[in-house]
C-alpha cells in the first residue's frame, strides 16, 4: 500500500472510531441524561448533542440511538428522530440544524414545513410501539413554548392524546370552518385559538407561518405553543386523515406533557372498550 493510501486508510479509521465514540456518547446521553434533561435540570444543550451524535453515525451508515435520520430529499428539511428513553411510544422529530425553536425566525422558510410532514409520517412508529393497532386518530403532534421548554433544540413530540383532552378539543371545534376561521378554546386549562386545516396544508404549505399569526404582538413564537390533532375519529378509530386542528396556545404557561398519553395507556383502554 503506498504511502498516500495508508495515509487516507488510517484516516477514515480515526474517523470510523470518532463516530463509533460519538454514537456511543449519543446513546449515553439518551438513555440516562435526556429523560432529566427534558423534565428539567440539565443543560438546555443536552438533546442537541444527542442530534449532533446520530447525525456523524449516519455518516458511517449508522443511526443509533436514533430510529431515522432523514437527508433532506427534494428540498425538504434534513432531519432525525429520536424515541425517548423510558417510554415505548414518545416520539421526538427534530431539524438536524441547530434551531432551538418556535421562534426561530430561519422556520418561517418554505421546506421547514416538511419537519410536521415527516413527524406526522412517524405515527406508525408509536402504534408499534403499543405493542397494538392505534388509529392516527389518536396520536398527536406537540411543541412547547420557550418559557416552558427545556431544552434549545427544536422538538416536536409525537405521542398518543390523552382521549378526554382529544375528545374536549373536538367537541369545541364544532362549527369551526375551513376558510380561515379561528376559535377560541381551553383545553386542560390553558388556551388555544383553533383552526381547521386539511392534509394538503401540512404537505404544501409550512405550519410555523400559520402558527405565526397566532403569535401576540411584537412578541414573535417565543410564547406559543402548537398542537397538532386529527381532526374526528369513528367509533372504531379510523379516520381519513385529510382534517386536522391545528391549536396555538399564545400565551403557553403549562408544558405540552401534560396533554400526551404516555405508552398510549388510557387509549389502550379506551380501544378495548370500544371494541
Amino acid at each position: 500500500m503506498g504511502r498516500r493510501n495508508r495515509a487516507i486508510a488510517e484516516a477514515v479509521i480515526r474517523l470510523s472510531k470518532r463516530a463509533v465514540i460519538l454514537s456511543v456518547i449519543a446513546a449515553a446521553l439518551a438513555s440516562t441524561l435526556l429523560p432529566r434533561a427534558i423534565s428539567a435540570g440539565l443543560p438546555r444543550t443536552s438533546l442537541r448533542a444527542v442530534v449532533e451524535g446520530c447525525i456523524l453515525a449516519k455518516r458511517f451508515a449508522l443511526t443509533f440511538p436514533c430510529l431515522r435520520i432523514g437527508t433532506g430529499e427534494k428540498g425538504a428539511t434534513p432531519y432525525v428522530v429520536l424515541r425517548v428513553p423510558g417510554s415505548r411510544t414518545h416520539l421526538l422529530v427534530m431539524p438536524a440544524e441547530a434551531i432551538p425553536g418556535l421562534e426561530d425566525p430561519r422556520l418561517q422558510g418554505a421546506s421547514y414545513g416538511s419537519l410536521w410532514v415527516e413527524a406526522l409520517a412517524t405515527r406508525p412508529l408509536v402504534s408499534e410501539g403499543a405493542g397494538f393497532a392505534i388509529s392516527n386518530a389518536f396520536i398527536g403532534l406537540a411543541v412547547n413554548a420557550d418559557r416552558v421548554r427545556s431544552q434549545d433544540q427544536l422538538h416536536i413530540h409525537v405521542e398518543c392524546i390523552r382521549p378526554r383532552y382529544l375528545q374536549s378539543i373536538r367537541a369545541q371545534a364544532a362549527g369551526l370552518d375551513r376558510d380561515g376561521g379561528v376559535k377560541s378554546m381551553i383545553v386542560a386549562g390553558e388556551h388555544f385559538t383553533a383552526r381547521r386545516i386539511g392534509r394538503t396544508d401540512v404537505e404544501r404549505g409550512n405550519l410555523f407561518t400559520l402558527l405565526a399569526s397566532a403569535s401576540p404582538a411584537g412578541a414573535g413564537l417565543s410564547r406559543v405553543g402548537a398542537l397538532l390533532v386529527s381532526e374526528e375519529a369513528s367509533p372504531q378509530g379510523s379516520v381519513a386523515d385529510d382534517g386536522m386542528l391545528l391549536l396555538a396556545a399564545p400565551h403557553q404557561e403549562r408544558t405540552v406533557e401534560k396533554l400526551l398519553d404516555n405508552g398510549c395507556e388510557r387509549t389502550g383502554r379506551l380501544l378495548r372498550v370500544v371494541r
